[in-house]
């Protein structure tokens, strides 16, 4: 028996029976997610578990990193929602540090001349000064975007924080505590706006029922097509949350 569903977070999950299976078996690829399992225990698989769907998303991160795919490269910017990045070599090559400046929508990443950006080294330094930059930025306008969308919404939440969660874009609790990972820069801002008024929609329904998708509907009539293109954009950014 075969099934495939498209799952918000992971993309296409195609569950298999198969009758040597002793146990769960899960392969991840960047474009699907098989689950095998021994025949009966089929109704035991979904709904996902979060525990599930943090581990699927680990190794679809890895996958994507073996790739080779989610580099940094000198040819290829990088876009976030505030910024692109750009990076060069420094023009003194007496200078043996990387240095960085953001100016008019673009960070510029100076390496020491002679670095080998393929290098283990070189990537995780581009990362560090990347990420410390998207976060500066993310605290400066997640805050005003949540703020803007709760006034046009008309749904209050109590606070806002900017963490570093890598498995999930938001959250938001019973006390109408509201969580936003810096990471959501990377993302297109339709999609950012859609994750704030998901977590917002949260502070009246905290369920995914009838009630929930037709109140966030009523602000995305689009908000299934946005889901489906949530996976795309989760495996896309992948590299950089590694």
């Amino acid at each position: 028996m075969v099934v495939t569903i498209e799952h918000p977070e992971l993309g296409l999950v195609q569950l298999r029976t198969r009758s040597t299976a002793r146990r769960k078996v899960i392969k991840v690829t960047q474009n699907l997610v098989v689950i095998t399992v021994p025949p009966g225990f089929e109704n035991t698989v979904f709904p996902l578990s979060q525990d599930t769907i943090e581990r699927i998303l680990k190794l679809r991160n890895k996958v994507v990193a073996r790739s080779g795919e989610g580099k940094f490269k000198i040819d290829e910017p990088i876009e976030t929602l505030t910024f692109s990045v750009e990076i060069c070599y420094q023009e003194n090559p007496k200078i043996k540090v990387f240095a960085a400046r953001l100016e008019d929508g673009v960070l510029r990443i100076y390496m020491p001349v002679g670095t080998d950006i393929e290098a283990d080294v070189a990537q995780k330094a581009l990362k560090r000064i990347v990420l410390k930059f998207l976060r500066q930025e993310a605290e400066c306008v997640l805050p005003q975007k949540l703020e803007y969308w709760s006034k046009h919404c008309g749904l209050s939440y109590n606070s806002l924080k900017i963490d570093t969660a890598k498995s999930r874009w938001g959250c938001c609790s019973s006390r109408k505590d509201i969580k936003l990972s810096y990471y959501l820069l990377l993302l297109p801002e339709r999609l950012i706006d859609y994750v704030i008024v998901h977590e917002l929609c949260h502070t009246r329904e905290m369920n995914h029922g009838p009630r929930f998708k037709a109140l966030l509907h009523s602000y995305f009539n689009d908000y299934v097509a946005i889901e489906l293109a949530k996976p795309k954009w989760d495996r896309k950014v992948a590299w950089i949350k590694e």
